[in-house]
């Protein structure tokens, strides 16, 4: 059985600036394992690397893409601080990598923030954009 025909599969969220992967994984699902799924699904869907960020494409200099790494061992990830305050920051998950979901306190819904080692990224740095609905014009209409 798969993690989407399980009705036990949590539902995570990935995330790398303004990118965004879902992934079915089980709770003791080890997190290499997770890796390894987030690496086939950046080689599969972003082969020529993971774009640039939102605030990146205004600018006179366009921001380079992210080429995806080679192995696994170059995905850093990351939580939240504090998962009701997205200002707060991620701090790196730094666990054995048989280490299961579950065992690491994650929790179904979750977003891990994820980079990748070398490539001017420094250990524990990740860049995730959250949606801003201040820049986008939303028109509506009041019937009277």
């Amino acid at each position: 059985m798969s993690a989407s025909d399980s009705p036990t599969a949590w539902t995570l969220f990935l995330r790398h600036k303004k990118t965004i992967i879902l992934i079915l994984a089980e709770p003791i699902l080890p997190i290499r394992s997770l890796k390894v799924e987030l690496l086939e699904i950046l080689e599969e869907r972003y082969p020529n690397g993971v774009g640039p960020s939102v605030q990146s494409t205004g600018s006179s200099r366009p921001e380079a893409r992210h080429p995806i790494p080679s192995s696994r061992q170059e995905i850093m990830l990351g939580i939240l601080k504090n998962e009701y305050d997205h200002a707060s920051g991620w701090e790196g998950i730094a666990a054995d990598e048989r280490e299961t979901l579950h065992g690491l306190g994650l929790k179904d819904k979750q977003s891990i923030a994820f980079a990748f080692k070398g490539e001017g990224e420094s250990e524990g740095k990740f860049e995730v954009e959250w949606p801003n609905f201040d820049d986008y014009e939303i028109m509506s209409e009041v019937d009277d």
